[in-house]
């Protein structure tokens, strides 16, 4: 709550050139967004005043002020409705304001209502993305646990015998590769058949393990790989996400496997144009063993999103992953595997055990103690509130293997 004051606001009409900006606005705007804000101009009208206070400083509507003024065919001189305060917000109260607006008081969206009532073409073009939709169906980081494991659409029908040719008929080969112990065991397994070039594409979610970059490129130089490092640079978009989301796996769902994976894939694979060619083909690091899902996994099939992908090692045991990976004297092996860790991934993932966590705490003490920050981030949530961040800590602690989970 504030203590300035009432406010009121009135109606009036600005040029676009009269409009203020505050320097310190949060808020941005991508290009293709930018495109869509014109376009609802054009069909639309102005739906929403922009609001302002006495001096003209916008309080709410910087981008449309932005986008529209920059636009030949309204420009800084188009008159916009605007909401007039009658006095001047503090700027504790701008910065309330625009969190309100834009994030803690408005509506989510029903997925199911946005599945059965509208055309799924239309919300891509109006502004969703396949993520979002639940649209992907590739997954990256099947190796490492944790995936939403959705089915394949359309199994491919080749020779069992014949894989590798099958394979190396493509033009352009891609290894999904996390530097884990299975997408090292699918790179072994076509390396041993063929000096044939491929591409090991390494996704980068921000909150891997240190050195897991190095790991991608040491395994790279030592057996002839080209590698091609996506994703993001920092952790920014895990924090964004736990804020927004929650903990993942704890707050209901895996929502960093769409964002910190499948969405930097599927804009790499826009970019290659790897969807829908028939000279493209990706190799994933899926094993049966791992879960009753992965075991009606086909060895070949398209993806949900049109990508050709081949699983060498569908039925392969663990024993099978790590005598290949000794067979072959790998030099440089994940972190986490020295550390008693059977699987890798992210360094702070809400589905380590107990045994992970207390390994993390004593042997990576700063990774252990960035983990405990991010609940900061997840308690912001407001399904995730603080008394279930505190119960996470307790397991990361070592008190707890099954937690309680917020009702929804």
């Amino acid at each position: 709550m504030t203590s300035s004051g009432s406010i009121a606001w009135t109606n009036d009409r600005r040029k676009l050139r009269e409009l203020v900006p505050w320097e310190r606005n949060p808020r941005q705007i991508r290009k293709e967004q930018a495109g869509r804000l014109a376009d609802s101009l054009d069909e639309f009208g102005q739906v929403q005043a922009i609001a302002i206070g006495p001096d003209n400083e916008i309080y709410d509507g910087h981008q449309r002020k932005n986008v529209w003024a920059a636009l030949d065919r309204y420009g800084p001189d188009y008159e916009v409705d605007v909401r007039v305060a009658s006095r001047p917000l503090t700027e504790k109260e701008r910065e309330m304001l625009v969190v309100y607006l834009h994030r803690g008081a408005h509506g989510e969206w029903d997925f199911d209502i946005l599945a059965n009532e509208f055309e799924v073409d239309d919300l891509l073009e109006w502004g969703f993305d396949e993520v979002e939709l639940g649209l992907i169906g590739f997954d990256p980081g099947e190796d490492e646990g944790g995936a939403s494991e959705k089915a394949p659409l359309q199994e491919i029908e080749i020779p069992r015998g014949d894989l590798i040719s099958f394979i190396t008929a493509h033009k352009r080969i891609y290894i999904a590769f996390s530097g884990g112990k299975d997408s090292m065991a699918v790179a072994l397994w076509y390396r041993e058949r063929t000096a044939n070039p491929a591409t090991l594409v390494y996704y980068n979610t921000g909150i891997g393990w240190p050195e897991e970059i190095a790991v991608v490129r040491a395994f790279g130089e030592q057996f002839d790989f080209s590698t091609q490092i996506i994703g993001y640079p920092d952790d920014s978009v895990w924090r964004k996400g736990l804020i927004e989301y929650g903990m993942p796996s704890f707050a209901g769902s895996m929502w960093c496997q769409d964002r910190l994976k499948k969405k930097p894939w599927l804009d790499y694979a826009r970019e290659q144009g790897i969807i829908k060619d028939d000279q493209a083909i990706v190799l994933l690091g899926l094993r049966r063993e791992e879960s009753n899902r992965r075991a009606g996994y086909p060895f070949a099939c398209w993806s949900r999103e049109n990508c050709k992908t081949i699983h060498p090692i569908l039925d392969w045991t663990d024993r099978n992953v790590w005598d290949s990976i000794n067979a072959h004297d790998v030099k440089v092996l994940h972190p986490g595997y020295g550390l008693g860790f059977e699987r890798t991934g992210c360094f702070c993932c809400p589905n380590h055990s107990v045994g992970d966590w207390t390994r993390l705490r004593e042997k990576r003490p700063s990774l252990f103690m960035r983990s405990i920050k991010y609940l900061a981030f997840a308690a912001c949530n407001k399904r995730y509130a603080a008394m279930y961040a505190s119960e996470f800590l307790i397991r990361m602690m070592g008190g707890k293997e099954k937690l309680l989970r917020p009702e929804s």
